[in-house]
């Protein structure tokens, strides 16, 4: 990886953790204080688990005004409610009169669901609370750097809180940290968008389709004859687990940190994976595309990187 570098998503990680805590005073509190923090950070948990309980369903643009020479579907999804309120069989529509249908069951759908809301149960956002801190208590936040979790008062960080002097200091390792991802992230813009414009037209098709599996679990690498085929497992537009094999024809290894792929399989019958396409890149240079691959195996970034006469995907059966 030239740009989405494993540095490139250390800093993405890490940005922002501060923003999940509030200061406290700077000093050594006792088990008194503790249990005293402990009810306040509870009622404000209730008090705001009753906003959101309360807070009006929120609705999408308004697009009745819509120019429909401007429509453009690609821009737009739309489903069906299953009986359990959840949106499925989501696709592009086919006219702005269904978007415009689909908008109005949506809006009438998440009235009736927000007018018909059983009350508030404040012993459940209680017992919510209670629940998060003591798995916090148990395994504190690994996006917190080691000085802070071996410095401040577990209890503190389980409540999600902190020192204020250690706050301080973690907003500003945040602020370093967003500014030197900003800095790459731009490049990496800059760079790709330019390499993007070098691919001849025959291979963009292939290159947007690989845009697709960023995110998606790598079900298994293997070779067959000089192709280097990668499985992915993916959903389709309707949320139905798919299966898909990327061809990389007549490929090159330049760098593989040789990814440990172990699948399952969940209670919903789809696949799992220990292992997944965190980012790539792709470049086209003396005559052949090189492809930068970056995988999340178990928690640990690894780099594939290769050079291939095309890429070809197909769609593969479902063990």
């Amino acid at each position: 990886m030239r740009y989405y570098t494993k540095e490139w998503e250390r800093l993405l990680e890490k940005m922002g953790t501060a923003e999940m805590y509030e200061p406290v005073l700077d000093k050594e509190y006792s088990d008194e204080e503790i249990a005293a923090l402990y009810e306040d950070m509870m009622e404000k948990y209730v008090q705001e688990s009753r906003t959101e309980h309360d807070e009006p369903p929120f609705f999408m643009e308004e697009l009745a005004d819509l120019d429909p020479d401007d429509f453009d579907p690609e821009d737009y999804l739309i489903g069906r409610f299953d009986e359990d309120g959840n949106e499925v069989d989501v696709r592009n529509p086919e006219s702005l009169e269904e978007l415009l249908q689909f908008q109005e069951k949506e809006r009438e759908a998440l009235l009736e669901e927000y007018e018909n809301r059983p009350p508030f149960d404040e012993d459940e956002a209680r017992e919510e609370f209670e629940e998060d801190y003591k798995d916090n208590l148990e395994e504190l936040d690994e996006d917190l750097p080691e000085w802070v979790r071996s410095t401040v008062d577990k209890r503190l960080i389980a409540m999600y809180l902190l020192p204020e002097g250690v706050y301080k200091k973690l907003r500003d390792e945040d602020e370093k940290t967003e500014k030197e991802f900003s800095e790459l992230d731009k490049a990496a813009d800059e760079a790709l968008e330019k390499a993007l414009e070098s691919i001849p037209d025959d291979y963009r098709a292939a290159v947007d389709e690989l845009d697709e599996r960023d995110g998606d679990y790598v079900t298994g690498i293997s070779t067959d004859g000089e192709d280097l085929v990668i499985g992915f497992a993916c959903w389709d537009e309707k949320g139905d687990q798919i299966m898909i094999e990327a061809s990389f024809e007549a490929a090159e290894i330049i760098e593989d940190e040789k990814v440990s792929i172990e699948t399952d399989t969940d209670e919903d019958g789809e696949i799992e994976s220990n292992c997944d396409l965190s980012a790539h890149e792709v470049y086209f240079e003396d005559g052949r595309l090189e492809v930068h691959l970056m995988f999340d195996n178990d928690d640990e970034l690894k780099y594939l990187t290769l050079r291939c006469s095309g890429i070809s995907f197909c769609t593969a059966p479902q063990n």
